[in-house]
């Protein structure tokens, strides 16, 4: 019988969606049998098989030395702490980040990238056997967005850093192994601007700026947007605007957010130096972006997810609906390529940079999980959905079968809601065509799959 501040000796199995290890302890050579292959963590094993342990920072093959620290009431499961690695499954490579433990955002960056590919796409096999996947040209310096925190550096002055993992302690962070370079740069530079500007300080209320955002287009552009707790003074606006004239920024903007709690960013923003907003040049179209609107992380993935999508609707002559649609990168290449297209979405602002890249476009604000408040064209039409991690409402699937289309483009940022969802559609009047992974977030356990469904005809 296994208990709390137990040392135990596993072999780490398999791994949960969100990598973290399972082993299985006091087991038979049969143990393992048992493991849920969609969600190791809700897997149960019968008593004589051993028990299960979730251990983070390993991978299948360990052999791991852990802590046992606590046993889910719900599952049955231990949670475990690796004291050491006895032996390792997967050659290990050097970590490019010396904050990785601590900042827990990167959960891979000591296994090779050919290994997380690897268990990537089995994830997704086992989820839509034959699915294909499209590893990433570049799996480090990828990322064109930042959310940086703000706090005291060690000389107790402001920098960007991020939090610790699993908590709200701020971890000073000069450069980062993903972030894309001028984004990178930027993060070197932005401390001299913030010098003189008091910190947020979240427990007493008090200080000024929170965080700082910024995205970079595939040129290099960057757009820095200040997160700041009050209205700033014309001192402190001037002294935030001085990111205008680094290196590569095209426009400064400031965003207000007076709350409490963990919403980011606030409803009201404003421009202080230069643009707004950024346009993409390499796309079809050209779209737009601006610091708090949703965008992809990984522009060359998000580029080839598109194509895809592109591609597999270009034989199809009926108007496209596409819901979720953002800022409209999928829509506007889907114009681009001679489609008539409808672009629906709840976030407003976005609607206006949509609108924005291409007012001839049919763009609409709306809440998609509303159904009663979707257009909806006449005649057969196609469809394209891109939903948060949550997938499809039940009511969303529904309102889906009842429609006459034709063809559904379902782009997903979670495999299990995808395959839920999946479930729902084939389960009535839609087949599964295709369906492949685009590696959109290396060094961590997610992932993009673009999947292609068919309407059934009726005999």
């Amino acid at each position: 019988m296994a208990h709390v501040g137990d040392r135990i000796i596993t072999r780490i199995v398999d791994l949960t969606p969100d990598w973290e290890g399972v082993g299985v302890f006091g087991a038979t050579p049969e143990a393992g049998r048992a493991l849920d292959s969609a969600d190791p963590a809700k897997s149960t094993a019968p008593p004589q098989d051993g028990d299960l342990v979730r251990v983070p920072g390993v991978w299948p093959g360990d052999i791991v030395e852990c802590a046992l620290l606590a046993r889910s009431r719900h599952h049955g499961h231990w949670f475990g702490r690796a004291m050491r690695v006895v032996a390792h499954g997967v050659t290990r490579q050097r970590s490019v980040c010396p904050v990785q433990a601590a900042c827990g955002g990167c959960a891979a960056l000591t296994i090779p990238y050919e290994a997380q590919v690897a268990r990537k796409r089995a994830h997704l096999e086992s989820l839509f056997p034959g699915a294909g996947f499209v590893s990433a040209p570049q799996p480090l310096r990828y990322r064109d967005k930042v959310k940086w925190i703000v706090g005291p550096g060690s000389d107790g002055r402001p920098t960007v850093g991020f939090y610790r993992h699993d908590s709200h302690n701020f971890l000073p962070i000069s450069d980062c192994a993903v972030l894309a370079p001028a984004l990178a740069r930027l993060g070197r530079e932005l401390p001299g601007v913030i010098a003189e500007v008091p910190i947020y300080n979240e427990a007493d209320q008090t200080g000024l700026l929170r965080a700082i955002l910024a995205k970079c287009t595939s040129a290099g552009e960057l757009l820095v947007t200040f997160v700041v707790a009050a209205r700033p003074d014309a001192d402190m606006e001037a002294r935030l605007s001085a990111a205008g004239t680094l290196e590569g920024v095209s426009g400064v903007t400031c965003n207000l957010n007076p709350g409490t709690g963990n919403r980011l960013t606030g409803h009201v923003e404003w421009t202080l130096a230069g643009a707004d907003s950024l346009r993409e040049s390499d796309h079809p179209a050209g779209y737009l972006v601006n610091a708090t609107c949703f965008s992809q992380a990984h522009h060359a993935m998000a580029k080839a997810a598109v194509e895809t999508i592109v591609g597999a609707l270009r034989p199809v002559t009926e108007p496209v609906l596409d819901l979720f649609c953002g800022v409209g990168p999928i829509a506007l290449a889907l114009a681009a390529d001679g489609h008539a297209v409808t672009g629906v979405e709840l976030e407003s602002r976005a609607i206006e940079l949509a609108r924005q890249a291409d007012p001839s476009r049919a763009w609409i604000t709306a809440d998609v999980n509303r159904t009663e408040a979707l257009p909806t064209p006449v005649g057969d039409f196609a469809l394209v959905v891109n939903p948060p991690r949550q997938g499809l409402s039940a009511g969303l699937v529904a309102w889906i079968q009842a429609q006459p289309i034709r063809t559904l483009v379902y782009m997903s940022c979670n495999p299990l809601t995808l395959a839920r969802d999946a479930a729902r559609l084939t389960a009535a009047s839609f087949t599964l065509d295709t369906a492949t992974g685009f590696d959109m977030f290396p060094q961590t356990p997610w992932f993009e799959t673009v999947a292609l469904f068919c309407r059934q005809e009726k005999s």
